[in-house]
Protein backbone atom coordinates (compact mmCIF):
# COMPACT_ATOMS: atom_id res chain seq x y z
CA UNK A 1 0.00 0.00 0.00
CA UNK A 2 1.18 3.27 -1.00
CA UNK A 3 -0.38 6.88 0.92
CA UNK A 4 -0.74 9.79 -1.27
CA UNK A 5 -1.81 12.31 1.38
CA UNK A 6 -5.25 14.63 0.63
CA UNK A 7 -4.40 18.34 0.63
CA UNK A 8 -5.89 21.88 1.57
CA UNK A 9 -6.42 24.47 -0.92
CA UNK A 10 -3.63 26.83 0.26
CA UNK A 11 -4.46 29.42 -1.87
CA UNK A 12 -8.08 30.09 -0.56
CA UNK A 13 -6.87 28.41 2.99
CA UNK A 14 -4.59 31.12 3.95
CA UNK A 15 -3.41 33.99 6.55
CA UNK A 16 -5.09 37.47 6.32
CA UNK A 17 -3.95 40.04 8.26
CA UNK A 18 -7.04 42.28 7.73
CA UNK A 19 -9.75 39.38 9.56
CA UNK A 20 -9.91 40.91 12.97
CA UNK A 21 -9.23 38.27 15.85
CA UNK A 22 -12.16 37.74 17.72
CA UNK A 23 -11.25 37.41 21.52
CA UNK A 24 -12.16 34.35 23.28
CA UNK A 25 -13.31 32.76 20.20
CA UNK A 26 -12.52 29.36 19.09
CA UNK A 27 -13.78 27.48 16.07
CA UNK A 28 -14.52 23.78 15.60
CA UNK A 29 -16.40 21.91 12.52
CA UNK A 30 -18.42 18.69 13.50
CA UNK A 31 -20.39 17.07 10.68
CA UNK A 32 -23.07 15.17 13.09
CA UNK A 33 -23.88 15.37 16.38
CA UNK A 34 -21.64 11.26 17.24
CA UNK A 35 -19.53 10.48 19.87
CA UNK A 36 -16.94 9.83 17.30
CA UNK A 37 -16.68 13.88 16.95
CA UNK A 38 -15.69 14.14 20.70
CA UNK A 39 -17.41 17.80 20.43
CA UNK A 40 -19.79 17.23 23.57
CA UNK A 41 -15.87 17.01 25.16
CA UNK A 42 -15.17 19.92 23.71
CA UNK A 43 -18.49 21.79 25.30
CA UNK A 44 -17.23 19.77 28.56
CA UNK A 45 -14.02 21.99 28.39
CA UNK A 46 -15.58 25.40 27.73
CA UNK A 47 -17.82 25.21 30.55
CA UNK A 48 -13.94 24.39 32.82
CA UNK A 49 -12.41 27.19 30.93
CA UNK A 50 -15.20 30.23 31.01
CA UNK A 51 -14.99 30.22 34.61
CA UNK A 52 -11.30 31.55 34.22
CA UNK A 53 -11.90 33.16 30.98
CA UNK A 54 -15.69 34.61 30.54
CA UNK A 55 -14.80 35.57 27.10
CA UNK A 56 -14.19 32.58 25.70
CA UNK A 57 -16.55 31.13 23.16
CA UNK A 58 -17.49 27.96 20.97
CA UNK A 59 -18.14 28.49 16.80
CA UNK A 60 -19.23 25.13 15.68
CA UNK A 61 -19.36 25.05 11.76
CA UNK A 62 -22.14 22.33 11.35
CA UNK A 63 -25.64 21.90 12.63
CA UNK A 64 -26.93 22.41 15.74
CA UNK A 65 -28.46 19.03 16.82
CA UNK A 66 -31.84 19.82 19.20
CA UNK A 67 -31.44 16.69 21.18
CA UNK A 68 -28.04 14.45 22.03
CA UNK A 69 -25.34 14.95 24.06
CA UNK A 70 -23.79 17.92 22.96
CA UNK A 71 -27.25 19.20 23.20
CA UNK A 72 -27.52 18.01 26.46
CA UNK A 73 -24.08 19.79 27.54
CA UNK A 74 -24.74 23.01 26.39
CA UNK A 75 -28.31 22.90 28.15
CA UNK A 76 -26.30 21.24 31.13
CA UNK A 77 -23.71 24.07 31.54
CA UNK A 78 -25.61 26.91 30.97
CA UNK A 79 -23.51 27.81 27.34
CA UNK A 80 -26.80 28.38 25.36
CA UNK A 81 -25.38 31.90 24.50
CA UNK A 82 -21.27 30.84 24.74
CA UNK A 83 -21.65 28.32 21.65
CA UNK A 84 -23.03 28.78 18.34
CA UNK A 85 -23.35 26.87 15.27
CA UNK A 86 -22.95 27.91 11.65
CA UNK A 87 -24.22 26.24 8.48
CA UNK A 88 -24.59 26.97 5.02
CA UNK A 89 -22.01 29.48 4.40
CA UNK A 90 -19.94 30.22 1.55
CA UNK A 91 -16.34 29.23 1.81
CA UNK A 92 -14.93 32.69 1.52
CA UNK A 93 -17.02 33.20 4.49
CA UNK A 94 -16.06 29.38 6.31
CA UNK A 95 -12.21 30.92 6.08
CA UNK A 96 -12.67 34.23 7.51
CA UNK A 97 -14.58 32.52 10.05
CA UNK A 98 -11.58 30.69 10.85
CA UNK A 99 -8.82 33.62 10.67
CA UNK A 100 -11.07 34.89 13.12
CA UNK A 101 -10.62 32.79 15.66
CA UNK A 102 -7.46 32.68 18.45
CA UNK A 103 -7.53 29.12 18.25
CA UNK A 104 -9.01 26.01 15.88
CA UNK A 105 -10.16 22.35 17.82
CA UNK A 106 -10.49 19.18 16.47
CA UNK A 107 -12.04 17.11 18.99
CA UNK A 108 -12.45 13.70 17.52
CA UNK A 109 -12.04 10.43 19.12
CA UNK A 110 -10.83 9.27 16.46
CA UNK A 111 -10.03 10.60 12.65
CA UNK A 112 -9.23 8.81 9.64
CA UNK A 113 -7.65 12.33 8.03
CA UNK A 114 -8.95 15.67 9.33
CA UNK A 115 -9.05 17.90 6.57
CA UNK A 116 -10.42 20.75 9.24
CA UNK A 117 -7.15 20.53 11.28
CA UNK A 118 -5.23 21.09 7.46
CA UNK A 119 -7.03 23.69 6.41
CA UNK A 120 -7.27 25.80 9.92
CA UNK A 121 -3.35 25.17 10.08
CA UNK A 122 -2.82 26.72 6.85
CA UNK A 123 -4.79 29.73 7.70
CA UNK A 124 -2.01 30.39 10.44
CA UNK A 125 -4.52 29.55 12.88
CA UNK A 126 -3.35 27.35 16.24
CA UNK A 127 -3.99 24.47 16.47
CA UNK A 128 -5.20 22.26 19.32
CA UNK A 129 -5.78 18.83 18.28
CA UNK A 130 -6.53 15.23 20.16
CA UNK A 131 -4.18 12.50 19.13
CA UNK A 132 -7.43 9.95 18.20
CA UNK A 133 -6.80 8.05 14.97
CA UNK A 134 -4.07 9.87 12.14
CA UNK A 135 -5.20 13.16 13.31
CA UNK A 136 -1.17 13.12 14.29
CA UNK A 137 0.12 12.55 11.00
CA UNK A 138 -2.18 16.01 10.05
CA UNK A 139 -1.24 18.10 12.72
CA UNK A 140 2.23 17.21 13.85
CA UNK A 141 4.12 17.37 17.48
CA UNK A 142 2.89 18.81 20.12
CA UNK A 143 4.01 22.08 20.92
CA UNK A 144 5.79 21.97 17.66
CA UNK A 145 2.81 22.71 15.16
CA UNK A 146 -0.16 21.73 17.76
CA UNK A 147 -1.03 21.59 21.37
CA UNK A 148 -1.97 17.64 21.38
CA UNK A 149 -3.94 16.18 24.18
CA UNK A 150 -5.50 12.76 24.73
CA UNK A 151 -9.11 11.89 22.80
CA UNK A 152 -12.10 12.26 25.19
CA UNK A 153 -10.20 14.38 28.17
CA UNK A 154 -12.17 17.86 28.54
CA UNK A 155 -9.72 18.68 31.33
CA UNK A 156 -7.05 18.35 28.83
CA UNK A 157 -8.64 20.22 26.26
CA UNK A 158 -9.71 23.05 28.42
CA UNK A 159 -6.05 23.37 29.43
CA UNK A 160 -4.32 23.63 26.28
CA UNK A 161 -7.26 26.02 25.50
CA UNK A 162 -6.44 28.04 27.75
CA UNK A 163 -2.77 28.06 27.31
CA UNK A 164 -3.29 29.09 23.80
CA UNK A 165 -5.92 31.70 24.94
CA UNK A 166 -3.67 33.33 27.43
CA UNK A 167 -0.17 33.62 24.89
CA UNK A 168 -0.51 35.93 22.22
CA UNK A 169 3.23 34.71 21.27
CA UNK A 170 2.53 30.82 21.40
CA UNK A 171 -0.02 31.21 18.93
CA UNK A 172 1.42 33.28 16.90
CA UNK A 173 4.57 30.47 17.08
CA UNK A 174 2.36 27.09 16.22
CA UNK A 175 -0.09 29.36 13.75
CA UNK A 176 3.48 30.20 11.83
CA UNK A 177 4.41 26.36 12.32
CA UNK A 178 1.50 24.91 11.28
CA UNK A 179 1.06 26.43 8.33
CA UNK A 180 4.50 25.43 6.77
CA UNK A 181 3.60 21.85 7.81
CA UNK A 182 0.87 21.73 5.62
CA UNK A 183 2.51 23.41 2.39
CA UNK A 184 5.56 21.04 3.26
CA UNK A 185 3.10 18.36 3.32
CA UNK A 186 -0.85 18.72 2.44
CA UNK A 187 -0.97 20.37 -1.04
CA UNK A 188 -3.21 19.74 -3.76
CA UNK A 189 0.19 19.86 -6.44
CA UNK A 190 2.01 17.29 -3.77
CA UNK A 191 -1.01 15.25 -3.66
CA UNK A 192 -1.35 15.73 -7.85
CA UNK A 193 2.85 14.80 -8.12
CA UNK A 194 2.43 11.42 -5.43
CA UNK A 195 -0.19 10.33 -7.68
CA UNK A 196 1.71 11.03 -11.18
CA UNK A 197 4.78 8.77 -9.74
CA UNK A 198 2.79 6.13 -8.17
CA UNK A 199 1.18 5.53 -11.52
CA UNK A 200 4.99 6.02 -13.17
CA UNK A 201 5.85 3.11 -10.97
CA UNK A 202 3.38 0.95 -11.63
CA UNK A 203 4.15 1.98 -15.62
CA UNK A 204 7.56 1.01 -15.38
CA UNK A 205 6.86 -2.69 -13.41
CA UNK A 206 4.41 -3.34 -16.18
CA UNK A 207 7.02 -2.45 -18.87
CA UNK A 208 9.84 -4.23 -16.79
CA UNK A 209 7.18 -7.26 -16.71
CA UNK A 210 6.41 -6.79 -20.39
CA UNK A 211 10.24 -7.25 -21.65
CA UNK A 212 10.87 -10.56 -19.41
Amino acid sequence: ISVVHIGADTDLWSPDPSVAEVPGRIVTTSSADVPLKGLVHLVDALAKLRTENPAAHLVVVGKRAEDGPVARAIERHGLADAVEFVKGISDAELVDLVRSAQVSCVPSLYEGFSLPAAEAMATGTPLVATTGGAIPEVSGRDGETCLAVAPGDADALAGALARLLADPELRARLGAAGRERVLANFTWARAAAGTAELYRQAIAVRKAAARR
